[in-house]
């Protein structure tokens, strides 16, 4: 049996709409055990928050959002970059780890 992501991604959620320029929260929890400190709800690691696109096992990063940020946070302000518009596009949440995590399909518009 697969454990669970020590992290989920709470926002964006499918079907948001980020607007070029804009500055959005991106928010998560911590769930499960991990290896690096042997404690619930705890990754042990900054983690990176990046911009990606494509589908299924294409996705590929476009910018880093935030970086180093401390997981116990449990979120982050972040400012929308000038990416191309369009419907395909994803927050990883990633740390050494390892670990990624995704939230669901966002929108970018102007």
């Amino acid at each position: 049996m697969t454990e669970p992501a020590p992290v989920q991604v709470l926002s964006p959620a499918a079907g948001d709409a980020w607007r070029v320029g804009q500055d959005v929260c991106v928010t998560w929890r911590l769930t499960g055990t991990t290896g690096a400190t042997g404690t619930t709800g705890a990754t042990g690691h900054p983690c990176d928050i990046v911009l990606v696109r494509g589908e299924g096992a294409q996705l590929e990063g476009v910018a880093e959002l935030a970086v180093g940020v401390d997981p116990g946070d449990l979120s982050t302000w972040v400012t929308v970059p000038d990416v191309p518009l369009g419907d395909d596009y994803a927050v990883a949440l990633t740390s050494s780890e390892p670990m990624t995590v995704y939230s669901g399909r966002l929108t970018i518009v102007r």
